[in-house]
C-alpha cells in the first residue's frame, strides 16, 4: 500500500486501505474510510467512517471486522456520516474527517450501574474509553478495547481491589456487571495461590518412577516448517516467538486433553510471567494470541506454588521459554517438570524439550515435539484459504463483479 495508507499503532504496521475495504463488504455500507486519531493517552487510535443506507451500530461493525481482521485492526470508535468528504481526485479525504465527538451507538441499551463496585467500574471503562457514559451491559471490546487498555484497566482494578483480579478474568467477564458480580463474590473468596498443572493421562507415566530423571529432546526446524511460522506471523501482524507460544499452547492443550492450565512463561521481557490457559474460552488462533500478548504485557503475580509447592506424581509443571540462552530465576529452578524452548533467532530455528523422564515417557514426547511442524502446516494453510475468498470479495467489492 502507499505510505500515507500506513500507520503504527501500539506496534503494529497497519494498512488502513485493508480496514476500508473490510467495512465496504458490509451490506449496508457504500463508503467507508479510516483515519488514525490522537487519544487521551498520547498515542493513536483507530477510527472507522462509513456512509451507509441505513443507521448503522458500533456493535455490529465491530463484529463485521472481527470476523476478517486481527484484533488490533479493528477500528476503537465508528462515525456514520451523511456524505464522505472528497479531494479533488474523488477520494475519501482523511484529513477533512471529523472528530469523533458523538458516539455512534453500541446496538446495547443502556443500563445505569446499580450499586458501588458497578459505579466505579463504569467510571473506569469511561475514562480509558474515552466514551461519555458505559452501561452495566456494555461489552467491553465492542466499546473499543484492546489488548493495551486491558493492561492498563487491570493494573487499575489491583490498585483498587486488590490481586482479585487475571487478566483472563476480565477476559471471561467483558461487561460492567459480569465483572462487578465476580468482584462482589471474590471479595468474599479468597484468591487461589496455586498453579494449576497439567495432569498426565494415564498410560503416559513410566514403568518405574524415578525421581528428579531429567531427559532431553531437540528438533531442528526444516526451512519449510520455518517459513509457515514466519506466514502465521505475517498473517497475524506479530513476530514468529508469539504465534510459536500460541502452537504449543494448542498442543499443550489437546496432547494433555486439557483446556485449561497455568503456562509460566519466560522470554518475553523481564523475569516469569503466568498465563492463566483457558483454551475453550479463546474463538480461534488470532484471540488466543491478542489474550497471550495481554498477559505478557502484564504484571503477573507468580503463585506461591512457584516457592516450592509439588505438582505430585500424576501432574506436571510446564514452562515455556523464549530462545534458548539465558538462565532461569533462582526460585523456579528444578520447580518445572517440562520445559519448552524455542529459538526463532538465525537461520537454523530449534526446539528443545527438558523434561522429568520420571514422570513421562520418552515416546509421548517425542509426539509433542512431532507435532508442532505439523500444526505450523496446518494453520499456516488455513491462513491462506481464508485470504483467497476474502481476496476475491474484496475484488468484487471494489469492481461489481460477481466473486463466484
Amino acid at each position: 500500500g502507499r505510505i500515507d495508507d500506513q500507520v503504527k499503532i501500539r506496534g503494529y504496521r497497519i494498512e488502513l486501505g485493508e480496514i476500508e475495504r473490510t467495512l465496504l463488504l458490509h451490506e449496508a455500507v457504500s463508503e467507508a474510510a479510516v483515519a488514525a486519531r490522537d487519544d487521551e493517552a498520547g498515542g493513536k487510535r483507530l477510527v472507522g467512517y462509513v456512509v451507509a443506507d441505513r443507521a448503522c451500530t458500533s456493535g455490529e461493525l465491530r463484529r463485521h471486522c472481527a470476523e476478517r481482521l486481527p484484533a488490533y485492526m479493528i477500528p476503537e470508535a465508528f462515525v456514520q456520516l451523511e456524505s464522505m468528504p472528497l479531494t479533488a481526485s474523488g477520494k475519501a479525504d482523511r484529513k477533512a474527517l471529523p472528530e469523533p465527538e458523538e458516539e455512534m451507538a453500541t446496538g446495547t441499551e443502556y443500563a445505569a450501574p446499580e450499586n458501588g463496585t458497578e459505579m466505579k467500574l463504569a467510571a473506569l471503562w469511561a475514562e480509558l474509553l474515552q466514551r461519555e457514559r458505559v452501561g452495566v451491559h456494555d461489552n467491553f471490546f465492542e466499546l473499543g478495547g484492546h489488548s493495551l487498555l486491558l493492561v492498563r484497566m487491570h493494573k487499575r482494578l489491583e490498585q483498587e481491589f486488590g490481586r482479585l483480579l487475571s487478566v483472563t478474568d476480565l477476559f471471561a467477564y467483558p461487561s460492567v456487571a459480569k465483572l462487578a458480580e465476580y468482584l462482589d463474590r471474590h471479595n468474599r473468596t479468597p484468591k487461589r495461590s496455586a498453579l494449576v498443572p497439567l495432569r498426565v493421562p494415564g498410560g503416559w507415566g513410566p514403568a518405574e518412577r524415578r525421581p528428579q530423571a531429567a531427559d532431553y529432546l531437540k528438533l531442528t526446524l526444516a526451512a519449510s516448517t520455518v517459513r509457515e511460522l514466519r506466514d502465521i506471523a505475517e498473517a497475524e501482524r506479530t513476530e514468529p516467538a508469539l504465534p510459536a507460544l500460541g502452537i504449543w499452547v494448542v498442543l499443550l492443550a489437546r496432547m494433555f486433553r486439557q483446556p485449561r492450565f497455568d503456562l509460566p512463561v519466560a522470554g518475553f521481557g523481564q523475569g516469569i510471567r503466568v498465563a492463566e490457559i483457558d483454551l475453550n474460552a479463546a474463538r480461534g488462533f488470532s484471540e488466543l494470541l491478542e489474550r497471550l500478548r495481554a498477559f505478557l504485557s502484564a504484571d503477573a503475580a507468580l503463585p506461591e506454588f512457584a516457592a516450592g509447592a509439588s505438582a505430585g506424581t500424576d501432574a506436571i509443571v510446564p514452562l515455556y521459554r523464549n530462545g534458548l540462552a539465558g538462565e532461569l530465576p533462582r526460585e523456579w529452578k528444578g520447580k518445572t517438570d517440562l520445559t519448552i524452548a524455542v529459538g526463532t533467532a538465525g537461520t537454523a530455528w530449534t526446539v528443545e524439550i527438558e523434561y522429568d523422564a520420571g514422570k513421562i515417557r520418552r515416546e509421548k514426547l517425542k509426539e509433542l515435539l512431532q507435532a508442532f511442524p505439523m500444526w505450523c502446516s496446518r494453520l499456516a494453510g488455513e491462513k491462506q484459504a481464508r485470504e483467497q475468498p476474502a481476496a476475491a470479495q474484496e475484488k468484487a467489492a471494489i469492481s461489481g463483479e460477481d466473486p463466484g
